[in-house]
Formats: structure tokens, C-alpha cells, sequence
């Protein structure tokens, strides 16, 4: 099969290489930044090149994944970097208004997950491996926070203040049947007495895992000014 210049420079799909393209459409992009590379693109692999002519894929990966893989080819490789390297080189800056609603939208969603037992290495922070920890001061376990870590891969400088944590009710805890409903706010350094949540209240009913796990539900309403200490 023929080749384009550019395929035979890069090396692509020599010996030991599998044949690769990079394509439009974003792939592990979930909780990247704005405007990173992996929101737009990814990479196809191929079995040969009689599939990479007729473009049917065997494999996909997103852009990180294909840089670090040991199964496509340095030139390739390269060309991931230099498009990675150009969005680092013109990211958005940390206090711009799209940065920060994507700190919100991270901390949401790591809440009060926590690095694992740090003898894992760097696999204390995948997902099977983190600690749940609803009575830890984040502002104290900042290192250990899986939200941080995850903005300081892409923005090495941030340091957290007490509003990315959450802003209102952070953890809700409730026996079964118990009552009140109490909830911690990072605002005010209390907990606050709030109005029992629908979705919590039928996962209780079903059993389902709020029963064994608060969650965070910002969107809980307060009740009342009542508070207790700590």
C-alpha cells in the first residue's frame, strides 16, 4: 500500500507500530479544562494498512493515551504532543469565568473523594482505590483532595479556597428514619438543619447506596437558621 509523505516521516504503523490517525472527536475529556485538545480530538488505530485506507478502526484512545502508548509510533507521538503543548501554551487563565465554573463542576463531582494509600503510587488516585472520607476538613487534606489534584495536572499553581469546596450544604447525613436532616456548610463552619431531599429520601427507601454513603447535594435547601456546633 502507498503511503503519504507524512505517514512514512512519522514512522506510522512500522514494525512493532500499529497505524494511527488522529481524528475529530473528543474522547477522555470528561473533567478536562476548556478548550483542551481532548474535547476535540482522539486517535484511530488500525489492525493494518488495508483498514487504515479504508478508515475502519480497530481501536480508539484519547490524545493522552496514544502519547503514552508504547504501541504507536514516536513520530505520531510527537504530533499529540505539539497539539497538547499549543493549548498549554494558550490555556485560559485559572480566574477566567469558564475556569472557574469547570473547578465547580470538579469539585462536584470528586466531593469527598481523597487519595488511596499512598504505597499504591500513582494508582491511589484511580477511581477503585480513593478514600470516601465525609468528616475530612478539605481545607486541611488539600494535597490529598482528588478535585485538587486533578485542576494541579493542568494548573500546577492552584490553590483552593473554601468556596470550590462547595458552595451551601457539602455532606448530608440522616439515619433511615431519623430526623432532622443535617448538613455541613463550608461557608459558615457549622452544621445546618435542611429540608429533607426527594432523591435522598426515595434512595433510602429502595436501599439504594445513600443509605451507606451520604452524598453531596448542593442543591439542598435550608430550613431554618438552626445550628449546632462542632
Amino acid at each position: 500500500m502507498n503511503k503519504t509523505n507524512e505517514e512514512m516521516d512519522e514512522n506510522n504503523g512500522a514494525r512493532g507500530f500499529q497505524p494511527a490517525r488522529i481524528v475529530s472527536g473528543g474522547m477522555g475529556c470528561f473533567l478536562n479544562p476548556p478548550g483542551h485538545p481532548e474535547h476535540s480530538y482522539h486517535v484511530e488505530t488500525y489492525a493494518d494498512w488495508w483498514h487504515y485506507q479504508r478508515s475502519e478502526p480497530d481501536g480508539l484512545m484519547s490524545l493522552t493515551t496514544a502519547l503514552l502508548s508504547e504501541y504507536i509510533s514516536g513520530g505520531m507521538q510527537r504530533r499529540i504532543d505539539r497539539i497538547l503543548t499549543g493549548w498549554e501554551a494558550s490555556k485560559p487563565a485559572l480566574d477566567a469565568p469558564e475556569c472557574r465554573e469547570w473547578i465547580r463542576r470538579v469539585m462536584r463531582h470528586f466531593a469527598t473523594c481523597y487519595r488511596g494509600d499512598e504505597s499504591l503510587g500513582q494508582m491511589a488516585w484511580y477511581a477503585g482505590n480513593v478514600r470516601i472520607r465525609h468528616d475530612w476538613d478539605p481545607m486541611v487534606h488539600t494535597d490529598e483532595h482528588c478535585g485538587v489534584h486533578l485542576i494541579r495536572k493542568y494548573y500546577p499553581e492552584y490553590m483552593p479556597v473554601w468556596q470550590d469546596f462547595g458552595e451551601g450544604a457539602f455532606t448530608v447525613y440522616e439515619g433511615l428514619d431519623g430526623e432532622p436532616l443535617w448538613s455541613w456548610r463550608l461557608d459558615t463552619m457549622a452544621w445546618i438543619r435542611t429540608e429533607r431531599v426527594a432523591t435522598l429520601r426515595e434512595s433510602y427507601r429502595a436501599g439504594g447506596q445513600a443509605a451507606l454513603s451520604p452524598q453531596w447535594f448542593p442543591g439542598v435547601l435550608i430550613e431554618n437558621d438552626e445550628t449546632k456546633k462542632v
